[in-house]
């Protein structure tokens, strides 16, 4: 009996010492650093640039992303859908977007001037800056040739 004491505790012993060296000696996990949500890519960097994009999605026909260059106060002007709308009229003249140039840049507006090809006129479009991205001021006019 005394021996068959003896091995249980033998048993239980190694038992103990073999669960103590498996929770001590198995690696923690290292908790992973949370995933940063996706960030939108970067506005244009100017206003002729902010101008181009726009008038190209606008050449291209595609108006979610030529209305995305809007600044804030022109999507509050005209709805998407009477962007859409006013788009559908016509987009206005075909524009040299090479020949674009920045006039009156400031802090936080600038004025872009885009010649009206095979003409001496030329589209005015102003641009402000939201939120570190240059967007396009359509308040008035047709969306590739607003007034000023």
């Amino acid at each position: 009996m005394k021996t068959r004491l003896a091995l249980i505790l033998v048993v239980v012993a190694a038992a103990a010492v073999a669960f103590l060296l498996f929770k001590f000696s198995t690696p923690k996990p290292t908790p992973r650093p949370p995933v940063p949500a996706p960030q939108p890519p970067p506005g244009p960097a100017t206003p002729r640039e902010s101008v181009a994009a726009y008038l190209e999605a606008l050449y291209e026909g595609d108006l979610p992303a030529a209305y995305q260059h809007l600044s804030t106060r022109s999507r509050e002007a005209h709805p998407y859908d009477q962007f859409v709308q006013l788009c559908r009229e016509g987009p206005g003249p075909d524009l040299d977007l090479d020949a674009a140039q920045e006039h009156a840049v400031e802090e936080d507006h600038a004025r872009v001037t885009v010649p009206v090809l095979e003409d001496v006129a030329e589209a005015t479009f102003n641009t402000v800056l939201e939120d570190g991205a240059w967007k396009v001021v359509f308040v008035e006019g047709k969306p590739g040739f607003p007034y000023p």
